[in-house]
């Protein structure tokens, strides 16, 4: 033992305390700081993927090794249960006609969002899965008083008012409710975000076989939490034609090991929900997911002012991204 330290046989009950604490701090230092460290070399040694920029088919062949592994990294459940759908009238107006969707995914457990679909419109309809954040709602999505409305413009209604279906699933929307399934989900090993995108896939499924949807002519939307559901949607299923992710593109790593005055940073504890055990084991960054959305169509929005994102780590990390699109003559005019 170090002679520096003070013989506790003649100490203080302060001098204990103050030397426990004072430990305390120091193995808490070191451990965020050597576990932030690995974190880093892990990200980087896995996140160079192998891609083949021959052709878009070649390219999203070799990217499909990655696709599987991400779908375990989530552990998204596995939805094989008969659909039993149930619907209830959610509303009606001059242009549109919305109900509740009930279906289930697993023995004890359903999956819900509302279908919307607009009126006097002839042939399919293309169809957009509407994913609302955090606090958030299909509700607020269509345009109904919620204190998050100035967030989504009811941007359900405006689509339908454009002659788009709208699916708007939901999913849990406080921190604290979510934290509770993700524990839960880690040891049988899942996650909240595998849960709900195998919720929201097997939606997906069942809108698909009905008539009136056109399955060539699927996007996606979402919005915060619904941006990360977007991301790992897009990503998954290559029967999203277009995706739009709002509000959580983000260098991942410095946005889950580094505290910033810039955003906020998932160090906070009520953002446990959104650590996936494993995501830097793969080597998975926002522009490596996303580049399993490559080639389709992909729109990321942000804002300079979200105090959640920082804009320059946006931005750099998008320049990673869109390199596979360049590669592939792939760019904003196709």
């Amino acid at each position: 033992m170090s002679g520096s330290k003070k013989n506790l046989m003649h100490a203080s009950d302060m001098d204990i305390l103050n030397q426990n604490e004072l430990l305390q701090a120091t193995l808490l230092e070191e451990n965020e700081a050597w576990i932030a460290a690995k974190c880093k070399r892990v990200l980087e040694e896995n996140s160079q993927w192998q891609r083949d920029y021959s052709s878009k088919k070649a390219y999203e062949k070799s990217t499909e090794p990655y696709r599987e592994e991400w779908r375990d990294t989530i552990g998204e459940i596995n939805c094989e249960d008969e659909f039993h759908l149930e619907t209830e009238a959610f509303f009606e107006n001059d242009y549109a006609v919305a109900e509740w969707l009930t279906i289930n995914v697993q023995p004890g457990l359903k999956a819900r969002a509302v279908l919307a679909l607009p009126k006097n419109k002839s042939g399919q309809l293309p169809l957009v899965v509407a994913l609302h954040g955090m606090l958030g709602s299909p509700s607020v999505v269509f345009g109904f008083k919620d204190s998050q409305e100035e967030a989504y413009h009811g941007y359900g209604k405006e689509l339908l008012k454009k002659g788009f279906a709208v699916l708007a699933p939901i999913s849990i929307n406080g921190s604290t409710p979510r934290i509770r399934v993700h524990r839960l989900s880690v040891l049988v090993g899942s996650s909240i975000t595998g849960v709900e995108v195998g919720k929201i896939r097997r939606l997906i499924d069942l809108v698909l076989g009905m008539p009136e949807i056109d399955e060539e002519r699927i996007g996606m939307w979402g919005i915060s939490l619904g941006g990360l559901y977007t991301m790992c949607i897009a990503a998954l299923d290559q029967r999203i034609k277009a995706a739009i992710m709002c509000a959580f593109f983000m260098d991942r790593l410095d946005k889950i090991t580094v505290e910033s005055s810039h955003y906020s940073s998932w160090f906070l504890p009520h953002e446990e929900h959104l650590l996936i055990p494993g995501w830097f084991n793969g080597g998975f960054t926002d522009a490596n997911l996303l580049s399993m959305v490559c080639p389709r169509a992909l729109q990321i929005t942000e804002g300079k002012k979200d105090p959640t994102n920082w804009w320059p780590l946006q931005v750099k990390e998008f320049q990673k991204l869109y390199q596979h699109y360049d590669k592939l003559g792939v760019n904003q005019k196709n």
